[in-house]
């Protein structure tokens, strides 16, 4: 106890022959990257600075090729345009006035930014399972951005990337939205309204560019929202594509072209009014 009565009080002390001003500016020094920062891309870096540098300059040594000066006018700023060359844990040297640090940011190579999509893409078409492969595509990217470590970025990747986005109130709205919608053409479906759409459409379209014709008319014809043209025509034109031995990759093309392009040119759609708002 009395060990103790003696650190407590050697503590106070220090804190009390510190000087406080010191203290409280060596804390509102931040200099944080934006993002991810790969090799040789150009990223940014948010800085907060005391008010009292605000009029001096502020020098950045150990980027690449070149030594970044920047004039302090807000407490608050981003730097851009910085880029460093190679990969690992780097270190860059920042001066503002009489104050100097050197801040550690981790480089990733720019060619492993492509492999999340890669790693994705090639497990869809192999095992045709499209959410697993978007998870082991997360996963791989949270692990490349954790410091190559799979049991980390496993964990991080369900509580940072999937938890978070689902508990984004825009992102859950259209998660609902598609189930709903999804549901919806699945009652179609078993109460033969598919089958209503093909012989109807095969009446007037019987040849495989005709076919492509009505799909891509479909497509324009629901144009209020890009998620329910992609759910409504995709589905219900399949089974008439499949007829006249149009491929699916094809019908995927005349689908995703006639989806956001046409919500985004309609006067009226969900696209609209989102711009218009947001």
């Amino acid at each position: 106890m009395r060990l103790l009565r003696l650190l407590l009080i050697g503590l106070l002390q220090l804190l009390i022959l510190f000087p406080k001003e010191n203290l409280a500016e060596e804390y509102t020094f931040s200099f944080k990257p934006e993002g991810i920062v790969l090799s040789n891309v150009p990223f940014s870096m948010k800085v907060n600075i005391p008010e009292s540098y605000i009029g001096k300059r502020l020098i950045v040594k150990g980027v690449k090729d070149f030594t970044k000066d920047v004039f302090i006018d807000n407490s608050t700023f981003i730097i851009k345009d910085l880029a460093i060359s190679g990969s690992g844990l780097k270190e860059i040297e920042i001066q503002v006035g009489d104050f100097k640090t050197n801040v550690k940011i981790r480089v990733i190579p720019g060619w492993l930014s492509l492999l999340p999509p890669l790693v994705a893409i090639t497990l869809a078409l192999l095992t045709k399972e499209m959410l697993l492969s978007l998870f082991v595509g997360i996963w791989s990217g949270v692990s490349i951005i954790t410091g190559y470590n799979p049991i980390f970025g496993f964990f991080k990747s369900l509580d940072t990337y999937v938890v978070r986005s689902l508990a984004n109130s825009n992102h859950a709205s259209i998660i609902i939205f598609s189930l709903l919608f999804g549901g919806m053409i699945g009652i179609i479906c078993k109460n033969g309204g598919m089958l209503g759409i093909v012989n109807t459409a095969s009446k007037y379209a019987k040849t495989r560019r005709s076919g492509q014709l009505a799909t891509s008319i479909m497509g324009v014809i629901i144009f209020f929202d890009d998620y329910a043209n992609t759910l409504l025509v995709g589905n219900t034109m399949r089974p008439f594509t499949d007829k006249l031995r149009i491929s699916r990759e094809k019908l995927a093309y005349i689908v995703d072209s006639t989806a956001a392009p046409v919500a985004n040119l309609a006067f009226i759609s969900t696209w609209s009014v989102f711009h218009r708002f947001r």
